[in-house]
């Protein structure tokens, strides 16, 4: 399956308007955050504030900031490291799995939308514009 550069495109829109949707829109940084820490879950990997400042690329003040919010929602847990009490490692709760498997659902419905070759490339990226329920 080919992907073309406007259904990529469309798909990356989609996928913005729905974090926005549900999460407000001044918050890109911070779902870029939740959708590293997403990855990294998936991969058993528990990072720490400083780590996600890195792979972000973000400010770690702005880093900081976005995990405290998912901190106070209840979507993250801080875990003292067993090997090194300073280090401070971040997982999903029961809450924040819900969260994330919400997230799984949209991207696989976006990529399900792109993938099928019986529909019209432009009846594809309406159907990916067309408002969150």
């Amino acid at each position: 399956m080919e992907i073309q550069d406007d259904e990529l495109f469309a798909a990356l829109w989609k996928f913005l308007q729905l974090t926005v949707h549900r999460y407000g829109s001044g918050l890109t940084g911070e779902v870029l955050v939740v959708m590293t820490i997403v990855i990294l879950d998936r991969g058993d990997r528990h990072p720490t504030v400083s780590e996600l400042a890195s792979i972000t690329g973000l400010p770690k003040s702005n880093v900081s900031r976005y995990v405290s919010r998912q901190l106070e929602v209840g979507h993250l847990t801080e875990v003292i490291d067993s090997q090194d009490r300073r280090i401070r490692r971040l997982y999903p709760t029961k809450e924040g799995r819900k969260e994330q498997e919400w997230i799984s659902q949209q991207v696989s419905d976006v990529a399900k939308t792109i993938g099928r070759n019986d529909i019209d490339p432009l009846d594809k990226l309406v159907s990916l514009t067309r408002d969150v329920d």
